[in-house]
């Protein structure tokens, strides 16, 4: 809490991922996602249909940015508690989850 309030002042934000906490500026995956909306929209001349694969906190926002989110287990075989409407937990730890979600967005033909 410390360390997240002292980056406050300085204008950065600490979050948590898989392995490492990482400190970095006023933007995330979630901001990513809504810049590629947007320029995807512009030139297809309607939104998109976005996908998103992730498996813990810092990926929150753009799980919650996309259309189609999926989680993938953890390494411990647990799924990371994230508050994400219309989040679907992927069986399968690490690249098996990945696969598993590719190979669900392969298969939804868009």
């Amino acid at each position: 809490a410390e360390l997240a309030a002292a980056l406050a002042q300085v204008e950065l934000v600490l979050q948590r991922g898989a392995r490492f906490w990482t400190a970095s500026g006023a933007h995330d995956k979630g901001l990513a996602v809504e810049r590629l909306r947007q320029r995807l929209t512009r030139e297809l001349g309607e939104p998109p249909l976005l996908y998103g694969l992730g498996d813990t906190y810092n990926d929150a926002a753009m799980l919650a940015a996309v259309d189609v989110p999926f989680l993938v287990q953890r390494p411990d075989g647990t799924w990371a508690d994230l508050a994400v409407e219309g989040l679907e937990r992927l069986e399968g730890i690490g690249p098996a989850g990945w696969c598993r979600g590719a190979n669900l967005i392969l298969a939804a033909g868009r």
